[in-house]
């Protein structure tokens, strides 16, 4: 897996957890940031890495 991999899926996790929290400035912040980082090849790759994580033994 990729250093970009890990960071985009580290960042889609802090996302959720400042989204939860009630802070939507800081979370809609990052999911601009994400959505113009995620794109074609970057997202596919961070979809595989969830996938593989979800079925691993």
């Amino acid at each position: 897996m990729g250093a970009d991999t890990c960071k985009w899926l580290d960042d889609l996790v802090a996302y959720w957890k400042i989204q939860r929290s009630g802070d939507l400035e800081k979370a809609v912040a990052i999911a601009m940031r994400l959505g113009l980082e995620l794109s074609g090849t970057a997202l596919h790759a961070v979809r595989i890495e969830l996938f593989k994580r979800c079925f691993k033994k």
